[in-house]
């Protein structure tokens, strides 16, 4: 007569035969729950980056859209500023992070600083989410251009200091030498003497060096 083995109990007699598998047999629940977790984390970051790219697809096309559309008019002159960023902000409460809406939104500001919106140029900027150092930069950078222009001092340094600590800092020589005016704006000649003789250290284009050595003698 053969004698019939419950399939559980074949399972805990193979398990059973190390130690690691002894104490996975008499932990089977844990381990189970293990592994219901690992597979709802998978299943849960593909759906996850399906929505992303769902999400990412849209903000594309809206950005492409208002480019192509109430971007050009007030390129062309057939719209105000104000209607444009208008635009521009709600699209931004919906996609903001997104690569589209980076892009669009560098190209928007330097539409408006080259028309002399400044004002609502720092609105645009301030509305930006960057999702990583580089995008950081670039945002700093006009950032710093646009408050000196509103006569913004301490709010450009805040900037420039930002760019300064950036670990994608391209420009390290101008951001020096842009500290070095906005302290000298505001009277500060120490800190501003400091960052002259900065730039004159560095590796940086010749008129940066040329536009210190102008401040220094300025100062001295």
């Amino acid at each position: 007569m053969t004698t019939q083995v419950a399939p559980n109990e074949g399972l805990n007699s193979e398990l059973n035969s190390t130690e690691l598998g002894a104490f996975i047999a008499q932990n089977k629940a844990l381990f189970l729950g293990l592994i219901l977790l690992v597979v709802a984390a998978i299943g849960g970051y593909g759906i996850f980056s399906y929505t992303k790219a769902q999400t990412n697809e849209k903000a594309a096309t809206a950005f492409y859209q208002f480019e192509q559309g109430s971007l050009k008019k007030y390129q062309e002159g057939g719209l105000d500023a104000s209607a444009m960023s208008a635009e521009l902000g709600l699209l931004l409460n919906d996609f903001a992070g997104t690569s589209a809406s980076f892009a669009t939104s560098l190209l928007a500001v330097d539409y408006l600083t080259n028309k002399g919106e400044n004002k609502i140029a720092f609105e645009v900027l301030t509305k930006m989410q960057p999702v990583n150092s580089l995008q950081s930069y670039f945002v700093n950078l006009r950032k710093a251009v646009v408050q000196e222009d509103l006569n913004d001092i301490d709010g450009a340094i805040a900037s420039l200091t930002e760019l300064k600590n950036n670990e994608n800092n391209l420009t390290m020589g101008r951001v020096e030498l842009d500290l070095g005016r906005m302290y000298f704006l505001k009277n500060d000649m120490a800190q501003a003497k400091a960052h002259f003789e900065k730039v004159l250290t560095l590796t940086t284009q010749n008129v940066y060096k040329s536009l210190a050595k102008s401040y220094l003698a300025k100062i001295k």
